[in-house]
């Protein structure tokens, strides 16, 4: 499992990203490269933020201090399974689907978010809490954007977006609630000037909301 394309917003799956990077560097390192790397984990977890990309720079740190060899290996596993980028957007591109490995990706509600799934939320009610993913999209011309996904069960949904410039400057913003059907749907017209799309879900379930396959389309 890799950053940030086999997230799924779910703890338990997400740990496999950090889990399979770690049975990786002990089987790659064997028998005697497995104590420095256990001491490093126990050297870094009570430090280390709940951010994924801390945690392995608190190992890598470690790693630095007890065994060159053991952290070399641990740095190009990082960089292989893009454990850096694990809050990276997911580029969308036009009628491509984004689909989590896990069948489903979980949007955590107000009931059950962590700090970690928590990158936008109003201080004021009612509190949409936003998914931990943010996807982004090329745009090369101003066709109507449609954004769809299958919702699990009917509940409120929205889509933030931002249309940025070729400088990552922003064009314009807003947020534009879903039509529901089998498959939800937004759709969005580029203004002239905008080089890209980003845009997340955001809900007000407070049991949270699955959704299933992200697609992106282009008339």
């Amino acid at each position: 499992a890799s950053c940030p394309e086999h997230l799924a917003g779910v703890t338990h799956h997400d740990s496999r990203v950090l889990s399979g990077a770690l049975w990786q560097a002990a089987t790659e390192l064997g028998k005697d490269g497995t104590a420095p790397l256990l001491a490093a984990i126990r050297d870094a977890a009570p430090t280390a933020s709940d951010s994924l990309e801390a945690l392995a720079d608190a190992i890598g740190s470690a790693l630095d201090r007890q065994s060159p060899k053991a952290s070399a290996t641990w740095r190009s596993i990082v960089e292989t399974r893009g454990l850096r980028q694990c809050r990276t957007p997911i580029p969308l591109g036009r009628a491509k689907a984004f689909h989590s490995r896990a069948g489903r990706f979980f949007i955590p509600g107000r009931a059950t978010f962590s700090r970690r799934a928590t990158l936008w939320a109003p201080p004021t009610p009612p509190a949409s809490v936003a998914s931990s993913f943010a996807f982004k999209a090329q745009v090369t011309s101003t066709k109507p954007l449609t954004i769809s996904t299958r919702v699990a069960k009917r509940a409120p949904l929205s889509v933030r977006w931002r249309f940025l410039d070729a400088s990552g400057a922003v064009v314009t913003s807003g947020t534009t609630a879903l039509q529901h059907g089998p498959t939800s749907r937004a759709t969005l017209t580029p203004p002239t000037g905008a080089a890209s799309l980003t845009f997340r879900f955001e809900h007000t379930a407070v049991d949270g909301i699955s959704l299933d396959t992200v697609a992106l389309t282009q008339r």
